[in-house]
């Protein structure tokens, strides 16, 4: 292949991956099983604020101790947990991430124009223990200079 031809491959993988990400395109999330039922608040803004979280939906039965939030890399690595411990998780409920959005982004190591998956686990016991699923979900992107979400 040429590099001529790889350049513009390239390219074209990256717009396609570009316009998923802009979309909330549920093709591209990997661990959670509910993308797009994951929001923040704000919806996006500087990286030095700190969102809060809401979950348009409950965690299902067998699930509903708790629930927690957690990042997960582009490979679908767990990177850590972020937030504190929701309780009354049978319907909506909503959250507080443990640092602004820069500090966890710059943590998973995410490049400028680079995303990251933040995914609910839901847990079967209370304090965020037991068996456990990854639900509702959303990607963040970081704009290409680094200061918006």
């Amino acid at each position: 292949m040429t590099i001529r031809r790889a350049a513009f491959l390239l390219g074209t993988i990256g717009m396609i991956a570009g316009a998923g990400v802009t979309t909330a395109g549920p093709a591209m999330a990997g661990v959670g099983s509910e993308p797009g039922h994951l929001t923040f608040n704000p919806p996006s803004g500087a990286t030095t604020l700190t969102p809060t979280w809401s979950t348009s939906d409950g965690c299902p039965s067998g699930y509903q101790g708790s629930a927690q939030m957690a990042i997960f890399n582009v490979g679908s690595t767990l990177l850590s947990s972020i937030s504190n411990v929701a309780y009354n998780v049978t319907g909506p409920f909503r959250g507080e991430l443990d640092g602004s959005m820069r500090a966890i982004l710059q943590f998973a190591h995410v490049p400028n124009g680079g995303s990251l998956e933040f995914t609910v686990g839901c847990y079967s016991q209370e304090g965020g223990t037991g068996n456990f699923t990854w639900i509702q979900s959303s990607l963040v992107t970081l704009s290409s200079d680094g200061k918006l979400y």
